[in-house]
């Protein structure tokens, strides 16, 4: 379980590092994918 907890907290941090640079270049597409996100 502990496994899991670690591997969604590093794709949290992955998805996070991929997402800032985006959001500086273009608030748009941000807003489209927290929308259409679950």
């Amino acid at each position: 379980m502990g496994r899991r907890v670690l591997f969604l907290v590093a794709l949290f941090s992955l998805l996070v590092a991929g997402v800032s640079p985006i959001r500086a270049q273009s608030l748009p597409t941000v807003e489209v994918w927290v929308s259409v996100r679950p």
